[in-house]
């Protein structure tokens, strides 16, 4: 098994703290295969430089299939990152891509990294992710003003 990181270029416009942001993602993983931008493909090239791309020779390592560059669907890469590897890995992934002005998401803790001039408003850090749908209602009850809540998944499905 491994972990999901997925890494954009602001253009796509995705927002994190969006109610459609999964399904969006979904649609660009499912949407037929375009060249990985040159943005997205000097990004790989930037983490290979530290950790090597997965080969014939080379079958250690922190991603979880290779070569990194066909995960990427045109200004989107969807990273597999061996868990093992994940709590080293990510910190340089993250610092990587905002050197690209790149975007993040951790589909697995829910946070989101935004790149340099990233379009995203991002919450303040007194706002945390909501854990469960009464949290999301009394959250939503509670809000002065409308706030767009962080997403998180009921049953598999976006709240």
């Amino acid at each position: 098994m491994s972990a999901s990181f997925w890494c954009w270029a602001p253009v796509l416009a995705l927002n994190p703290y969006s109610h459609d942001f999964f399904d969006r993602v979904d649609r660009l993983q499912d949407a037929p295969d375009r060249p990985p931008a040159t943005v997205i493909v000097e990004f790989v090239r930037g983490l290979l430089k530290r950790y090597p791309d997965l080969s014939d020779t080379q079958t250690e390592g922190p991603w979880a299939d290779g070569p990194l560059v066909r995960d990427a669907n045109g200004q989107f890469i969807d990273i597999s990152i061996v868990w093992s590897e994940y709590p080293m890995v990510v910190p340089f992934v993250v610092s990587t891509a905002r050197h690209f002005k790149l975007d993040c998401f951790d589909p697995q803790t829910y946070q989101f990294y935004p790149g340099k001039n990233s379009t995203v408003e991002t919450l303040p850090h007194s706002v945390t992710p909501v854990t469960s749908v009464d949290a999301a209602i009394k959250r939503r009850a509670t809000s002065v003003r409308s706030i767009i809540l962080p997403t998180f998944r009921v049953s598999g499905r976006p709240f």
